[in-house]
């Protein structure tokens, strides 16, 4: 080969090597594991996903994700974290509550697992103490028991009085009820009644049945089912004319007349960071957990004047966002 033409050689080969398409190649693919409660495709591109890549994680590129949606059946999610604990990732992210946290935890005694917005997982026994978690688990809290009463308190204000407010909720057993709910307000002229569902199945069924109870108001209980049925549960509450107040953004983006909720976006934005801070190495007993601590609160005027309910100022001037 002539040295004109070992110069082009090298010159090419050197373009190659730089460009991106070599670098995709080259660069080492890490592997995550996604738990999720939520309908595979239902949330999108998620916040999660946005926080990884600002920390240099992307997809495709040096990432490789396996998820599992369990879509809103907590009795899945013990099969589905075996599955992701055999795809052998490095670590595991769970968007499933406590019930997605605790599943992970017995699939694995070896890889770390990052929670999202666990309720108290201190009391839940997920760690040893929110400062030194100890063992493979870390993420975020939020102590959403102290929220629901908050939520029956906004609608009553916002309802004529006497009320009568469904409680709908996920069937929990007696010891699960008294350790992850706070008992509801005794309110002046508000009675509730509670209306308990395994999963989407039984909504209709539920919503006939609080349309016999006569009703006036609902408030939808968090829980990683309910969570995972946003647009059924609203659908069903339009459906029944019937004025509610639930945890979520997608329950407000599907029409709920309130909702009261948890910033989960902090919540994912933190377990990215935590993701990432374990792939470079970091322990998981090291990474304290930590407490979400924004909260939104979002009435909506539409789905108000729809109902015929009049928001009272006392309650717009606490809202992060109304929807006109």
């Amino acid at each position: 080969m002539s040295m004109k033409r070992r110069h082009i050689a090298a010159w090419f080969g050197a373009a190659l090597a730089g460009s991106p398409a070599a670098t995709a190649q080259t660069e080492r693919q890490r592997r995550i594991g996604v738990l999720s409660i939520l309908p595979r495709g239902a949330e999108g591109p998620t916040p999660f996903e946005d926080a990884l890549a600002r920390h240099g994680w992307v997809e495709g590129r040096n990432l490789i994700i396996e998820r599992r949606h369990a879509d809103g059946a907590t009795a899945r999610l013990p099969a589905l974290a075996a599955e992701l604990v055999a795809s052998q990732p490095e670590v595991i992210f769970t968007m499933a509550g406590t019930p997605g946290a605790r599943a992970a935890r017995a699939a694995t005694d070896r890889i770390p697992i990052v929670f999202e917005a666990v309720n108290d997982p201190v009391a839940s026994g997920l760690v040893a103490s929110l400062g030194k978690p100890g063992g493979l688990l870390t993420g975020s809290a939020t102590y959403t028991r102290a929220l629901d009463p908050k939520r029956m308190q906004l609608l009553t204000e916002t309802l004529a009085r006497p009320a009568r407010i469904a409680v709908l909720d996920a069937v929990r057993t007696a010891e699960q009820r008294a350790r992850s709910v706070d008992p509801f307000p005794a309110l002046p002229g508000v009675t509730h009644e509670l209306f308990e569902i395994r999963g989407a199945a039984e909504l209709e069924g539920a919503f006939e049945r609080i349309t016999r109870w006569k009703a006036t108001g609902l408030v939808v209980m968090h829980t990683p089912m309910t969570s995972a049925i946003p647009v059924e549960i609203t659908r069903l509450a339009l459906q029944h004319r019937l004025p509610g107040i639930a945890d979520g953004f997608r329950f407000g983006e599907s029409g709920m007349l309130m909702t009261y909720t948890t910033d989960f976006i902090e919540a994912f934005e933190r377990g990215a960071e935590y993701v990432s801070r374990i792939l470079g190495g970091a322990r998981p007993a090291d990474l304290p957990v930590v407490q979400v601590s924004r909260f939104h609160f979002v009435v909506n005027q539409r789905t108000a004047r729809e109902l015929g309910v009049r928001i009272p100022r006392s309650i717009l001037v606490q809202a992060t966002r109304v929807i006109e």
